[in-house]
């Protein structure tokens, strides 16, 4: 699993690395430059600094590009052994198939290097255009089903899913996306439990309604912005939440935390699944320029500080597994939250 994970970012990597040389970059980097001199070069927006530096620390963890310092200041410089023996005559990577087969597969493998090249540009044009951002929304609608639906996705998916549906039938669903995780926990319960779907995104919330699930099942989709504080729920309503793929996106996360807590019945299990956490792995370069590409804020935590913040807000790590940087951390509500004396 950690395999196919470290290898699918290897795949996402070098389809920037094709789209910084047919660009241009990389030979405008054979001399020390700084960023501000790539931008004026390169015609890049300087609203997009913040995106292309983040390219620059892709390509350097690749070792393709190496930082040097000029006058005081940072500078870039192509690495001059910058071939290597994993691209074919094309300067395509070849995909180590044996690492992802039982995961994805090589149709995947150029869906994931093929979306990326069309949607940054052979020439980066991403970075000369102010309102191109990917969005949770139809626009991308294929391309947030092969993501989401993709068996290393499922796979985590799956283990939370098997979790929650073992300590009751009421759900919150929060950030439900497309509502992949609401259907398979009905489909885990057989139809017999209450889903509270919520998402920011009107497309997804639709989406989400739209999907088959079985009878009995009781969903109510919602939109709502997971940054805002949660609607109203009864206290001690919900048996399980699946928070699949977007707390790194929560700003006050102590806040939602909190509200999460008073939500769960005691011993009710919040599952942070897909969750980026700065860990150290060998993809943490491509998940931040990742990031960096959509339209959404990004707020991290280090693998420890998240833990440590859930333990403060009340809850017992139960269960944990990662897949590269993307990390899953299973907790239970066991008792107040830290400094709180009310008693709950």
């Amino acid at each position: 699993m950690y395999d196919a994970a470290i290898e699918s970012s290897r795949i996402f990597s070098h389809a920037v690395r094709e789209v910084a040389d047919s660009s241009g970059l990389l030979t405008y980097l054979a001399e020390p430059r700084g960023v501000d001199d790539m931008i004026g070069h390169m015609e890049f927006l300087p609203e997009k600094r913040d995106q292309l530096v983040c390219l620059l620390r892709l390509l350097a963890s690749q070792e393709l590009l190496r930082e040097v310092t000029v006058d005081g200041g940072p500078r870039y410089q192509t690495n001059g052994a910058r071939a290597g023996r994993s691209l074919d005559d094309d300067g395509r990577y070849v995909p180590q198939i044996q690492h992802i087969e039982g995961w994805y597969g090589d149709d995947y493998a150029e869906a994931i290097r093929t979306t990326n090249i069309e949607f940054l540009g052979r020439d980066l044009e991403f970075l000369r255009k102010p309102h191109q951002f990917a969005r949770f929304d139809k626009s991308l609608a294929e391309e947030w089903r092969l993501t989401m639906t993709s068996p290393l996705y499922e796979f985590g998916r799956g283990l939370c899913v098997e979790e929650l549906v073992a300590r009751g039938n009421r759900f919150l669903d929060l950030a439900c996306g497309p509502g992949y995780g609401a259907q398979r926990i009905a489909e885990a319960c057989g139809g017999r439990c209450s889903i509270v779907a919520l998402d920011k995104s009107a497309d997804f919330v639709e989406m989400t309604r739209e999907l088959d699930y079985p009878a009995g099942t009781e969903l109510r989709a919602e939109v709502h912005d997971i940054n805002l504080p949660l609607p109203e729920l009864a206290p001690e309503s919900i048996d399980g939440v699946l928070f699949n793929g977007s707390f790194h996106f929560i700003r006050d996360k102590q806040a939602r935390l909190a509200e999460l807590w008073t939500a769960l019945r005691p011993g009710g299990l919040l599952c942070l699944g897909h969750t980026f956490a700065r860990s150290g792995f060998p993809d943490e370069a491509m998940r931040e320029f990742y990031f960096s590409m959509l339209e959404d804020d990004l707020f991290p935590l280090s693998w420890d500080e998240l833990i440590a913040l859930t333990e403060q807000a009340g809850y017992r790590p139960v269960r944990n597994f990662h897949q590269g940087s993307y990390s899953y951390l299973l907790v239970e509500k066991v008792s107040a939250p830290a400094g709180d004396r009310s008693g709950r």
